[in-house]
Parts: structure tokens; C-alpha cells; sequence
């Protein structure tokens, strides 16, 4: 990737598998497009009024339809949770039944 100037690939890893992106533009990683950005936007907007009641981080993987965690997590919740939009319903962040609901 590097010899032809093309973005480093990125491994995004799940519980059962693995995805690698090799981008074939010369974006730099960590650049979204304006239609990249679009889409994170859409989405943020579906989970906020889908996390009306509390949703785990799965149930809003599956109403976005979105397989990838770090995705959903990197993109859409964490960056909701920093602009206090969205938060925890529980107080251990990491929790195993961690839900999130809009403010």
C-alpha cells in the first residue's frame, strides 16, 4: 500500500472475525469524505431517536445495521456521549449490560 501511496490498510477485529479496509484513495485514514461524514451524521441521528428508552450497543448494531463494534463504537456512540447527546445507564462504563439513552 505504502510503495503505490495508497492509505495503510485498517484492521477493525470482532468477537467471531475480522475485517481489513484497504482503501484505494489517497485519503488520509481518519479523513472521512463529505459522504462518509453524511452517513456517520444519518446515523447518529437513527440512534439518538432509536435511544429514546435505553438500547444496548448490540440492539443499536442491529437497528443501524452495522456488524462492526469498533465502527459504532468510534463513530457514532462515543462521539455522542462527548457532545452529551447520548449517555451510560450504567455507572461502570465497561459493564456487560451497559445501555445508552438520548438526553
Amino acid at each position: 500500500m505504502e510503495k503505490y501511496g495508497l492509505p495503510t490498510p485498517e484492521f477493525y477485529e470482532e468477537r467471531d472475525s475480522f475485517k481489513v479496509i484497504l482503501s484505494n484513495s489517497n485519503i488520509p485514514s481518519g479523513q472521512q469524505t463529505s459522504g462518509q461524514q453524511n452517513t456517520i451524521e444519518y446515523n447518529k441521528t437513527k440512534l439518538l431517536e432509536y435511544c429514546k428508552e435505553p438500547k444496548t450497543a448490540k440492539e443499536i448494531r442491529t437497528h443501524l445495521n452495522i456488524k462492526s463494534r469498533q465502527y459504532v463504537s468510534t463513530y457514532l456512540i462515543n462521539p455522542l456521549i462527548n457532545e452529551g447527546k447520548l449517555e451510560y445507564t450504567n455507572k461502570h462504563l465497561n459493564a456487560r449490560n451497559q445501555k445508552y439513552i438520548s438526553k
